[in-house]
C-alpha cells in the first residue's frame, strides 16, 4: 500500500517504529474483556518532506472494535487527573477570546463533559458523538441539542459560528477531509478551536512512546499549520504549551488550497511548506549527525532500559505498554495505580491485574514510573506520604 502524508500528500516515509504485535486498546478493561484484546502489527512514520507523524496503514477490524467494542469503557474524558493537564489549558484559551455569541457545534461531545463551559459563549449548543455516551448528555441537558453520528453528517446542518474539535483529529485516517468538512459547516469569518495531544510534548520530555492504534496521527505545531491552513482555517492564537496543542483557527474569506493538494497517483503543487525537517545536513551524509525529531524519536523508542526483576509499574499508561511490548517483563510484575476506577481490572492484552498502591505493597520494591511524565512529581509525594521505602526509576520527565 502507497504512503502519502495527510498532511502534504507526499509519497515518502521514514519508519520511526514498528511494533509486530499491539493491543488493539490501551486503557484499562473489565478482567475477562482485557485478557482478550485483540493484538495487530503497528507502525509509525514520518513524512520525508513536512515531518508529520502517522500511521501509514490502517486496520479497519481494530479500529471497528476500538469503537464499537472496547470505547464502551472508556471513562478517561471524565476523570478529574485530566482536567489541570488537558481541559484548564484549553478553558484558558477559549476565555481569552472574544468568541461570537451564535451557534456553537462541538465534535466529539461524548457524556456531556464540556457542555457546560461550551454553554457560556454560544446561544445554540449541539453536539454530535457516535458512540452510546451521546445518550448520557442527551439526559443530563435536555435542553440542547445531539446528534448520535460521526462527522460530516448531512443531519449537522451549517453554519456555526464556533466549532469546537477535541481530540478528535488525532483518530481521522483522512484528516483533511474532516478538516474540509468543518470549514464547509463554518461560516467565513467563524472560528475552529481544536486540541490534539503533542507529539513534540513527548519528545522534549524523552518520553519513548505516544503511539496507539486509535491514533492514526501524531501533532506537532508546524504540520498542524499547514493542514489547517491547506483546508481554510489560518490559526490566529495557540494556547499554552504543555501535552497537548490548543489553537484557534479563523474561517478563511479566501477558498482553501486543499485541491492544490495532489491525490494519489497524480502530481500537482504543494502549498508552502517548512523546511523539510528529513532533508538536512548529516541524515543523508552522515547519520547520527544533525538528529532530526524523527531520528531522535526512533533512538529514544529503540533504547528499552534494563529494569530490576519483579518491579512495581506505577500507571497504566502508554509508557507501561511500550515496556510490556518490548521487554519480557510481564511475568511476576505488579501494576498499580491510583485511579479506583481502574483498580480490579486488567491491563488490555495480558493477564495483569491492576492494584491499589499500597504502602505494604510497595514497601522494599523497585518502581517504575510508567505514567506520564506530568504525573511524576505528585505520585513521588504520594509515595512519600504513604512512607513506603521504596527505589523509584523514571523512563523520561518533564
Amino acid at each position: 500500500m502507497t504512503f502519502v502524508c495527510a498532511v502534504c500528500a507526499h509519497r515518502e516515509a521514514f519508519e520511526i517504529v514498528s511494533y509486530p504485535s499491539y493491543p488493539a486498546f490501551l486503557p484499562p478493561l473489565p478482567r475477562d474483556l482485557a485478557r482478550e484484546v485483540v493484538r495487530a502489527p503497528l507502525t509509525l512514520v514520518a513524512c520525508r518532506a513536512c515531518g508529520h507523524f502517522q500511521v501509514p496503514h490502517v486496520d479497519p477490524e481494530v479500529q471497528r472494535l476500538l469503537y464499537e467494542v472496547y470505547y464502551r469503557h472508556y471513562e478517561v474524558d471524565t476523570l478529574e487527573t485530566m482536567v489541570p493537564a488537558y481541559r484548564e489549558p484549553f478553558n484558558r484559551l477559549v476565555e481569552s477570546l472574544a468568541l461570537p455569541n451564535g451557534r456553537l457545534l462541538e465534535i466529539g461531545s461524548s457524556s456531556g463533559a464540556m457542555v457546560p463551559f461550551l454553554t457560556r459563549f454560544c446561544r445554540e449548543y449541539t453536539g454530535v458523538d457516535p458512540s452510546e455516551r451521546i445518550e448520557l448528555a442527551r439526559a443530563r441537558y435536555p435542553s440542547h441539542s445531539f446528534i448520535r453520528s460521526y462527522f460530516p453528517s448531512d443531519v449537522v446542518q451549517g453554519p456555526f459560528d464556533v466549532a469546537v474539535s477535541q481530540f478528535n483529529l488525532e483518530h481521522i485516517e483522512k484528516a483533511g477531509d474532516f478538516i474540509a468538512a468543518l470549514a464547509a459547516v463554518v461560516r467565513e469569518g467563524g472560528v475552529l478551536l481544536l486540541q490534539v495531544p503533542d507529539a513534540g510534548y513527548f519528545i522534549r520530555t524523552h518520553q519513548p512512546n505516544f503511539v496507539a492504534h486509535e491514533h492514526v496521527h501524531y501533532f506537532r505545531r508546524a504540520q498542524l499549520s499547514i493542514l489547517l491552513g491547506a483546508h481554510g482555517f489560518d490559526v490566529e492564537q495557540w494556547g499554552d504549551e504543555g501535552p497537548s496543542i490548543i489553537c484557534a483557527a479563523r474561517r478563511t474569506p479566501h477558498p482553501p488550497f486543499g485541491h492544490l493538494l495532489p491525490a494519489s497517483g497524480e502530481k500537482g503543487n504543494h502549498p508552502p511548506l517548512p523546511l523539510a525537517p528529513l532533508a538536512g545536513r548529516g541524515w543523508r551524509e552522515a547519520p547520527g549527525e544533525g538528529l532530526t525529531e524523527a531520528q531522535a524519536l526512533r533512538e529514544l523508542c529503540s533504547n528499552v532500559p534494563d529494569l530490576p526483576p519483579i518491579p512495581v509499574l506505577y500507571g497504566v499508561g502508554l509508557t507501561l505498554h511500550w515496556l510490556l511490548a518490548k521487554d519480557a517483563i510481564s511475568d511476576g510484575a505488579t501494576v498499580v495505580d491510583d485511579n479506583p476506577n481502574y483498580q480490579g481490572k486488567g491491563v488490555p492484552a495480558y493477564d495483569l491485574p491492576i492494584e491499589k498502591p499500597t504502602r505494604e505493597l510497595l514497601d522494599g520494591r523497585d518502581v517504575v514510573l510508567t505514567l506520564n511524565a506530568i504525573y511524576h512529581d505528585r505520585v513521588i509525594e504520594r509515595i512519600r506520604e504513604m512512607g513506603a521505602t521504596v527505589r523509584v526509576h523514571r523512563i523520561g520527565g518533564a
